[in-house]
């Protein structure tokens, strides 16, 4: 009986250290529910496809970015020139 005890105790234990630190981002941060659940998930890896997927979008964006200033952006500002303040 003690011994059964003592292993369930153990078992207690152990999931508290594993639960508390999700549960005092919960109970302190404002919107805590979902930064802890948002941890939770990209510590055991869940995220990590999305992530991947962002950075894949980001970097696309990031091109797109630069060809539209490249192509746009830079002749526009080279023809109009002329119009800045001539340094009153």
């Amino acid at each position: 009986m003690r011994t059964e005890l003592t292993q369930k105790l153990w078992t207690l234990g152990r999931t508290a250290q594993k639960v508390a630190p999700y549960l005092l981002i919960e109970l302190v941060l404002p919107g805590g529910t979902l930064i802890a659940l948002f941890l939770f998930l990209s510590r055991r890896g869940y995220l990590k496809p999305v992530f991947e997927r962002v950075a894949r979008i980001s970097a696309s964006l990031e091109g797109a970015i630069a060809d539209v200033d490249d192509q746009l952006v830079a002749p526009l500002q080279r023809a109009y020139a002329w119009h800045a303040p001539s340094g009153r």
